[in-house]
């Protein structure tokens, strides 16, 4: 994936947001579930699925649009 522009990467860190909020939510409901039953917590499947997105496009965020020496990273 190379030649990407930096209006690539913004789209991207726009879906990489959403996958993030996503995850959050499935955590958290997962989370909630497993404290109304009183059972440890096992993430569903659609969770773990959009953890690995999630780890996967920032991956690729990292490594497509490295950040100059002294920027900070989002």
């Amino acid at each position: 994936m190379t030649g990407l522009t930096g209006d690539a990467r913004s789209e991207l860190a726009t879906v990489l947001e959403t996958l993030r909020t996503a995850l959050r939510h499935h955590q958290l409901r997962d989370e909630a579930s497993a404290v109304m039953v009183g059972r440890p917590v096992v993430y569903s499947p659609l969770t773990t699925r959009l953890e690995f997105a999630t780890k996967g496009l920032s991956a690729l965020i990292r490594h497509e649009f490295p950040q100059p020496e002294g920027e900070s990273q989002q």
